[in-house]
This record gives C-alpha cells, structure tokens and sequence, in this order.
C-alpha cells in the first residue's frame, strides 16, 4: 500500500528508478521489516520439514490419512517436526510418529 501511494506522486521518470530498484536484492533494514521476514522464513523452513516428514513417508509407502496431514502440516514447532522426521525414517506406520 505504502509503495501505491508513493507511487502516485513520482513523476514517471522517478517512478521507473523506483520500479529499477524494486527488481534489485535488498535485505530490509528496518525493525518491523526484518521481524516479517524472520518469520517468513521460519514458515517456511516449517512448511519444508512438514512436507520432507509427508515424502519420506510416501517414499516408504506407509499411508497418512487426512487428518494426520493436517497435524503434520500445521504444525509450527520446528523441535517437533525434526522429531517426527527423524521417526518417519524408521515408523512401521504413521501413527508411530505421534507415540
């Protein structure tokens, strides 16, 4: 939104400089900025073990019901879904995740 309206005042000169250094790599510096981002990435590497956790099983062919997908992948506490990796390589089935 902040760009929008900033973007509405530039002259068309300034707004494709701005538009230039939109395309650029920029690590943001602010407080706010950085705790965003710092979760993103943490969604993210959750997102990712959640999903290793769902191949790891399919590659072993044991069979995950809908509802212990939905416990895996929404879970949000990266200690626990590295546990439950670590067991998918050896559970006889999904359950075994959960003992």
């Amino acid at each position: 939104m902040y760009h929008d309206l900033v973007d509405e005042v530039l002259s068309e000169a300034a707004s494709r400089r701005l538009e230039e250094l939109m395309t650029m790599t920029y690590e943001y510096q602010g407080r706010i900025a950085r705790k965003y981002v710092e979760e993103g990435r943490e969604e993210g590497r959750e997102e990712g073990v959640a999903a290793s956790i769902i191949t790891v099983l399919s590659a072993r062919r044991i069979a995950v019901t809908e509802d212990q997908r939905a416990r895996i992948e929404q879970c949000r506490d990266l200690a626990q879904l590295d546990s439950w990796l670590r067991r998918a390589i050896d559970a006889a089935t999904t359950a075994d995740l959960f003992d």
